[in-house]
């Protein structure tokens, strides 16, 4: 499911084997700025046409499999992250599995559907046009799934993010 949406094709991140920083070992994803750079301009060229292109059902639906996967601790997501993020964010793997409940407990099931609803519902009624224009947000990054807080609301309004 989250390999479904995946970094636009030829713009992937390059897997340089260790990052040579405290957690040297640690595969790291090497973002160069020009590959950075790549992904934001096919972000902002079409990706808001593709998410008004897709309905409220789909969202939800890709949505939820994403966190269900992540939450899921046999899934193959969950434990390739349960190989990687601890040393990462220098959490222990329990407080690993504590962090991703809590950061995506709440951001699955009815609350998510009444957040998208909400949104298309402002979009349509909107007497100008909403912005589908790429919106940037940095978070830390040892906190896993911190940013669920900040996707969840730009879907909601029809906006890709980086």
């Amino acid at each position: 499911m989250i390999n479904d949406f995946a970094v636009p094709a030829g713009t992937e991140p390059a897997t340089d084997g260790a990052d040579g920083g405290p957690h040297e070992g640690v595969r790291a994803a090497g973002w160069s700025p020009t590959t950075l750079e790549a992904v934001a301009r096919r972000l902002d060229a079409g990706g808001g046409d593709a998410l008004a292109a897709l309905d409220v059902e789909r969202i939800y639906d890709a949505w939820c499999g994403a966190v269900d996967e992540l939450l899921d601790s046999g899934s193959a997501t969950r434990r390739h992250l349960a190989a990687h993020l601890p040393a990462a964010t220098h959490l222990s793997p329990p407080a690993l599995d504590a962090a991703l409940e809590a950061m995506l407990g709440g951001f699955t099931g009815a609350p998510v559907r009444r957040l998208l609803e909400r949104g298309q519902e402002l979009r349509r009624s909107a007497s100008a046009p909403p912005s589908r224009r790429l919106a940037v947000a940095i978070v830390a990054g040892n906190i896993p799934g911190l940013a669920v807080q900040i996707v969840l609301p730009a879907l909601a309004a029809g906006r890709p993010m980086l």
